[in-house]
């Protein structure tokens, strides 16, 4: 029984702790309460990118303490086997271990090996630190230092009611009077929508001080045949459109021997090019 009530503490913990740190006592529970501060909660990398980056800059813009919290490292994305060219007993179907995938955008196989990249073949643990990485520039990129990026270790589509809010529930002690955002309740994706209903629950329960702010995620908004109603949300600045548009360039951003490969772009293309294109996010109150 201790054992497991240790390792859970650990697991928490290291949910919360920037990558690469060198000290654990700086990292470990350090409470925020200042009023101020807003947290969003980014169920998987680039969703930071593709629906936060308009109320994120207009937060920045505005002098508020932005924290990020990353919930999932999405290893399970199908980006993965494209940029490795080859299907792997780790994809989402096993029985294609073996066969070649072609990579739309680079027009070619990938051959890690002959690429020279930096991680050599992703493996998913591999993969997951890749996109942590885009994650950690998309967020400097918009003006977010690192020290306020924390990492949570809960498995891609595997968001559980109890999972998402042992984590809020953590973040809402080490932050006493933020207010927190993340999606729609009853966005298209599952786990933004669970991490938006866990949301919505506990402000209702009063263990959130503040209202949520609710989103809708690019895809559910522009790509799906869902209606989540809402109005739009556009920049404050005008020059903060630099800065989200190199957000989004991150994850474009084609460097492996650097460790960059692209996996955003390589994933959801259409919704990078449509964010760039038309940059706004759909606030919803659900």
């Amino acid at each position: 029984m201790y054992r497991c009530t240790f390792l859970l503490l650990v697991i928490l913990l290291t949910a919360i702790l920037p990558l690469n740190s060198t000290s654990a006592a700086t990292r470990m529970n350090v409470v925020d309460s200042s009023t101020n501060v807003v947290v969003y909660f980014s169920p998987h990398a680039d969703d930071e990118a593709l629906t936060f980056s308009v109320p994120i800059l207009n937060d920045v813009r505005s002098g508020k303490k932005v924290y990020l919290i990353l919930m999932s490292a999405g290893d399970k994305s199908g980006a993965r086997d494209v940029v490795n060219g080859m299907y792997d007993e780790e994809s989402r179907d096993p029985a294609l271990s073996g066969q070649s995938l072609y990579c739309k955008w680079h027009q070619k196989y990938h051959h890690p090996a002959e690429e020279g990249y930096m991680d050599g073949w992703l493996t998913k643990e591999k993969f997951g630190q890749a996109r942590i990485r885009e994650f950690y520039k998309s967020a400097e990129a918009m003006g977010i230092p690192k020290d306020r990026v924390k990492i949570n270790l809960l498995a891609n589509e595997e968001f559980t009611y109890n999972s998402v809010k042992s984590i809020i529930s953590l973040n809402s002690r080490l932050f006493p009077n933020a207010q927190f955002k993340s999606f729609s309740a009853i966005d298209g994706h599952a786990d933004h929508a669970m991490v938006g209903r866990v949301l919505n629950d506990m402000y209702k329960q009063g263990q959130i001080k503040k209202p949520q702010t609710n989103y809708v995620s690019i895809y559910t908004d522009r790509f799906s045949q869902m209606y989540v109603p809402g109005y739009k949300l556009t920049l404050t600045n005008s020059q903060d459109l630099g800065k989200l548009k190199n957000a989004l360039n991150v994850y474009k951003t084609w460097s492996p021997r650097e460790g960059f490969y692209a996996l955003g772009y390589h994933s959801v293309p259409v919704q990078f090019d449509a964010m760039e294109n038309d940059p706004y996010t759909k606030v919803s109150r659900y």
